[in-house]
């Protein structure tokens, strides 16, 4: 396969056999020289600073310009390491802190959203029963908030007055991954097992975090695992260690998860108009030739107004010919009532983009 995405290497790396070996089931993203950029095509200039020298390094690529561009991600094991080892150029720019090895899958998930080949939501699901997991739950939800995710727990996260159900299901079509708290008791809750069905059917990636006496569900049979050897008492504070495996092995697999999502989605473009001629294009959107012009760019939430933007932006660098239509498909089969009002009511309007529901 061609290579549609740029990496390049700049100041003094580290771990970055790690981080280029992470890369290999994925033959479209390359690390490339300096000499080697091909303008036409996304390029991201990962710029390690690990000591004084770093700061004053001199390369053949204009730092100020990729910089204002949007094309560089200063990278340092401190904050504090920040305006020691990275150029001055580059001082606007947010760093991403590598402190250790363990955070390369966080790093290669960073990189995945910035070429949008993974949603930057952030969003998790986390289901739980109530009687045995509440106290975990809660710990994973505040370190959730904590490292800048957006995760949804029914205790914390549903609003008075609101359609209970409707609301649970439209969370899960929204997540980047569903995190399963199998204790003994999660199969008693009819609520528990309708979210674990809904996840599976979306194809949402699955972190199955179980306990010595789980029981095994055929719509995990394919999730991710986290054992943890502790028996389970719901008023118990777990060690933060425990919390934090939960989170590592949940960033491990969110890119994975991702793709599984996409898939589906694009299948389901892929089966309602069986009879047209179909491509995919450079950015990852579908063609949809013969009878209709269009131009599909997949998204695996329910959009907003900023989503019709990106992709306009997004579609604007191909090759597409005149009065070919552009949409943004998603699955909208559990969308909220007042979300999809929304989505109507922009696709009244003549914009560039429309969006389109692929379960409708």
């Amino acid at each position: 396969m061609n290579t549609a995405y740029q990496i390049i290497v700049l100041g003094t790396p580290y771990y970055l056999d790690k981080l280029m070996a992470s890369f290999n089931d994925m033959p479209y993203i390359s690390f490339v020289n300096v000499v080697e950029i091909n303008e036409r095509l996304p390029l991201l200039c990962l710029y390690y600073g690990q000591s004084a020298e770093d700061k004053v390094r001199r390369y053949q690529i204009d730092l100020a310009y990729r910089a204002k561009i949007e094309e560089v991600l200063p990278i340092v094991p401190a904050v504090d390491k920040f305006s020691e080892y990275i150029p001055d150029a580059l001082g606007s720019i947010n760093a991403f802190v590598l402190s250790k090895e363990k955070e390369v899958e966080k790093l290669k998930n960073r990189i995945l959203s910035w070429f949008g080949l993974l949603d930057n939501t952030r969003k998790i699901f986390i289901s739980y029963k109530r009687s045995d997991t509440t106290a975990l739950a809660h710990q994973l939800f505040d370190t959730l908030i904590y490292k800048g995710y957006i995760p949804f727990l029914d205790s914390y996260s549903l609003e008075p007055g609101v359609d209970f159900q409707e609301y649970l299901m439209n969370e899960i079509s929204d997540a980047d991954m569903f995190v399963m708290l199998n204790s003994s008791n999660y199969d008693q809750s009819e609520y528990t097992k309708a979210e674990l069905l809904a996840a599976s059917r979306l194809g949402i990636g699955i972190l199955q975090v179980t306990f010595p006496d789980s029981k095994k569900f055929g719509e995990a049979d394919f999730s991710s695992h986290v054992k943890l050897k502790e028996q389970l008492e719901n008023d118990i504070k777990y060690p933060q260690e425990t919390v934090e495996e939960i989170i590592y092995q949940m960033e491990r697999y969110r890119a994975q998860g991702f793709r599984t999502k996409r898939r589906v989605l694009v299948d389901g473009l892929k089966s309602k108009y069986s009879g047209e001629q179909m491509a995919t294009l450079e950015d990852g959107s579908v063609s949809v030739g013969t009878t209709q012009a269009v131009v599909y760019h997949p998204i695996t939430h329910v959009p907003t107004s900023e989503d019709l933007q990106l992709a306009f932006q997004s579609m604007s660098k191909l090759r597409i010919p005149e009065g070919v239509e552009k949409r943004i498909c998603y699955y909208g089969i559990h969308c909220r009532h007042d979300k999809r009002s929304h989505i109507d009511w922009l696709n009244q309007y003549n914009l560039p983009v429309k969006s389109e529901d692929v379960s409708a």
